[in-house]
């Protein structure tokens, strides 16, 4: 009976792992870094420069906001909310045209290699005309993430 304790938690402990590799927005951040950011530890960045989609609006929203919050904060449904987890949206015409969900580990790091500044609010707002960051590469134990700091 023991054993399957055992087995049970293992199987919920692997399935907890979210880390299916990186998204195209995380490799598009990191590609973008490495080809014009010349070896240097902080460079600008546009994020309209690294979607391959329209938008006009991305949100990231801390793991604390909830599903409901979401909701009222976009003004409608949104329909991808798993669990808790940090959140990129991109939003064209009240629609959701891009989005992922990077969910922390049991120690607090998080499964992306990046990171955003959030200062003292929940969620940022970023629209097309004003998606500047300052990214700011670090580094880690696994390798490099990336800290995006909002410059708008």
């Amino acid at each position: 009976m023991r054993e399957y304790y055992i087995l049970g938690f293992l199987f919920l402990l692997l399935s907890c792992n979210h880390n299916k590799g990186r998204t195209e927005f995380e490799k598009n951040v990191e590609e973008k870094f490495i080809s014009d950011c010349d070896n240097v530890r902080i460079c600008r960045l546009d994020i309209k420069e690294i979607t391959q989609f329209d938008w006009d609006t991305m949100y990231v929203f801390k793991p604390t906001v909830s599903a409901a919050e979401i909701d009222d904060i976009l003004g409608f449904k949104y329909p991808y909310f798993q669990d808790v987890a940090f959140r990129i949206i991109f939003i064209k015409d009240n629609q959701v045209v891009y989005h992922d969900d990077y969910f922390p580990n049991f120690d607090n790091s998080l499964t992306s290699i990046l990171k955003f500044n959030f200062e003292d609010s929940e969620y940022l707002k970023v629209s097309t005309q004003n998606a500047f960051f300052q990214i700011i590469q670090e580094k880690n134990i696994d390798g490099f993430y990336y800290h995006l700091h909002y410059d708008g």
